[in-house]
């Protein structure tokens, strides 16, 4: 099964995703080092950056993905 995560963070939600089967081929977190721990540990499959910039990529994905995922905020840093 394949997924989308958006929001993603570091990935530690996406772990729990790829654990119970899914193959996570798109990831997005506009936070630059939460993503570079994420490419570093998951792969290269994470986009830095604002999600809508990445609509069109996204809408490529439509009728081949299987879950959209989305991360909660982190309220610690989240405003």
């Amino acid at each position: 099964m394949k997924a989308i995560s958006l929001f993603s963070g570091a990935g530690g939600f996406d772990q729990g995703l790829i654990r119970a089967g899914f193959e996570v081929i798109f990831a997005n977190d506009y936070d630059k080092n939460a993503c570079d721990t994420y490419a570093k540990n998951l792969g290269n499959h994470i986009r830095h950056g604002d999600v809508n910039d990445y609509k069109e990529e996204l809408f490529n994905y439509k009728g081949t993905v299987d879950l959209i995922a989305g991360g909660p905020p982190c309220q610690g840093f989240s405003v």
